[in-house]
């Protein structure tokens, strides 16, 4: 599963988020101003902040909420919009399956958003409609769910658009300009083609993503005829823009970008066609761009930034040229996540260059949802120090949770982790069992399945090909060249269990049941096999290695891993 990269973030609090002049405004023109926010991914209590953010922590519903409501005061008329996945994160959205992500959403008074793969994870009832907690959340939410490109069978062999209650292709929004006039804004969404990899394959199920650049023609095509004066997606798609030397992400406000990935064709696919903005999401990212006439934002994940943005609409449309778009606002402050006894805080705190009073309606919401979570605060180990995780690398805390399943299952060969269920670092000293919750909100299972050696090594070969995150492994040594072409990058010499792999043996491979059933690829690699033996929750079974190390605490692992090009005869 996709993972988060607060990293992002790193060089965001050195950027000042200036408003820039608009030089020669036409008098009949109107200013529109955006929010934007994505990958939320139910983020109740704020995470560590960034290194160079200035603070310890970041975001947190409460200061996320706050910060709209400075924006708002600021900027009349804001329209706020998500780019996806508010759902799987802190135990308390993740136990009400979604419904307490739209409720925070409402709150913060998001007018749309995009239906991230995430928005996926929770299924149904067993048995049942594989789709029913997403279709529940979506139809009481206060605001519209949108993706042009996902469609179902019709039964009959054929294929017709998926849009169950308040789960639509695009709506038309009357917002209110800066001068208080109406305008029509017409925003349509997508979903990544990726996220029958992305979620659990079961989830997904009798569905199909189509192709983004058709879906996107249709969409503006419809909204275009029905009078929209701004177009806007809000996409669950990735994409990134090149990095500044030394830098995280290229932060030059207004700056051209193509991104990578499906953003970047998405865009060239378009070309004039392309909306006057994309409210992305997915890639964790950071976009403060232009490309063309359409501005792009992405502000994160984890409610860690607010991205904001204005476009001025003149008699004949968007003026790109007049388009305000700083870099997001880090929302970093020195406030503790509020649990176990901490409470929280109300007095206004500098955040983002400015005082920002938590808002107090986000405090009580926090409160009422993280008090149907029981046993949060019971002990749950520690760690002599902090282990951190990587989406693309070796990881002290992936190797961990490797060697941590692969104990579950004292007959196995090998353990294996992927870097995208990893969703927090482990923090130094005592642990409490919302720890692991962060670091592992999705309700996996730890299985056992069997694997011939040559699966192993393409296992081995996808999990190092970059087309989704990092795959960290107990039980082996070897050896990754990242300069070699994907699906080759493992070098010669890979050893299990100290021996030499035989491609021709059967190895038992602890894992859990997203990648057993295809997640992040690996239905290509070796299908779907049927578990040899089920140790239960993937979090509980972390746990409980925590708790065996006991007073000694959790260190790091050995590597096993390396990177470097592989060694000539």
């Amino acid at each position: 599963m996709a993972a988060a990269r607060p990293s992002a973030l790193l060089l965001l609090a050195a950027v000042a988020a200036c408003r820039p002049p608009t030089p020669g405004a036409d008098v009949r023109s109107r200013l529109v101003h955006f929010g934007a926010i994505n990958d939320w991914h139910g983020a109740l209590q704020p995470r560590t902040a960034p290194v160079g953010a200035g603070a310890r922590y970041a975001g947190g519903l409460a200061v996320l909420a706050g910060a709209v409501d400075r924006a708002a005061d600021a900027r009349p008329g804001l329209t706020l919009l998500d780019g996806g996945d508010c759902f799987q994160g802190d135990a308390a959205i993740n136990l009400s399956n979604g419904l307490g992500a739209v409720e925070a959403l409402g709150l913060l008074g998001v007018k749309a958003a995009a239906i991230g793969n995430h928005e996926f994870d929770y299924g149904g009832p067993k048995g049942g409609d594989r789709r029913a907690h997403l279709k529940a959340a979506a139809a009481g939410a206060p605001f519209p769910f949108l993706s042009a490109n996902i469609e179902e069978e019709d039964g009959a062999g054929g294929w017709r658009p998926w849009h169950p209650e308040n789960i639509l292709s695009e709506v038309m929004l009357d917002v209110r300009a800066e001068d208080g006039s109406l305008v029509k804004l017409g925003v349509y969404g997508l979903t990544t083609t990726s996220t029958p990899t992305t979620t659990r394959p079961d989830n997904v199920m009798g569905l199909r993503f189509t192709d983004l650049a058709e879906a996107s023609r249709a969409a503006l095509g419809r909204l275009r005829a029905n009078g929209a004066e701004i177009t806007v997606l809000v996409g669950h798609i990735e994409g990134d823009c090149p990095k500044l030397e030394g830098a995280a992400h290229s932060l030059q406000p207004r700056a051209a970008c193509l991104p990578t990935g499906e953003v970047g064709a998405l865009l060239s696919a378009l070309g004039d066609e392309a909306p006057d903005l994309m409210v992305l999401g997915h890639s964790h990212t950071v976009l403060a761009h232009q490309q063309g006439k359409t501005a792009l934002v992405e502000a994160g994940s984890h409610g860690m930034a607010l991205g904001l943005l204005s476009l001025r609409l003149g008699p004949d449309g968007v003026l790109p040229a007049q388009t305000e778009l700083p870099a997001p606002e880090v929302l970093a402050h020195e406030a503790p996540p509020a649990r176990c006894g901490v409470a929280p805080t109300r007095d206004p705190l500098p955040v983002a260059g400015a005082p920002l009073t938590p808002n107090a309606e986000a405090i009580t919401l926090i409160s009422r949802l993280e008090g149907a979570v029981e046993g949060g605060c019971a002990p749950a180990g520690c760690a002599l120090t902090g282990l951190g995780r990587t989406k693309d690398s070796p990881s002290a805390l992936g190797a961990w949770a490797a060697a941590a399943v692969k104990g579950a299952f004292p007959q196995a060969d090998l353990g294996v982790q992927n870097g995208g269920g990893l969703r927090a670092d482990l923090p130094a000293g005592p642990l409490i069992a919302a720890d692991w919750q962060d670091i592992m909100p999705f309700p996996n299972t730890a299985v056992l399945i069997e694997l011939s050696g040559a699966q192993v090594l393409a296992m081995l070969e996808e999990g190092a090909a970059g087309r989704h995150s990092f795959l960290h492994v107990a039980g082996a040594r070897y050896r990754i060249d990242p300069t070699r072409p994907a699906q080759g990058r493992i070098c010669p010499g890979v050893e299990i269990g100290g021996r030499r792999l035989d491609l021709q043996a059967t190895y038992r491979v602890a894992t859990s049941n997203f990648l057993a059933e295809g997640g992040d690829h690996m239905g290509e690699v070796y299908g779907r096999p049927t578990p040899a033996a089920d140790a239960g929750s993937l979090r509980e079974v972390m746990m409980r290695a925590a708790l065996a190390a006991g007073a000694s605490c959790i260190t790091p692992p050995t590597p096993t891993v390396e990177l470097g090009p592989c060694s000539t005869p």
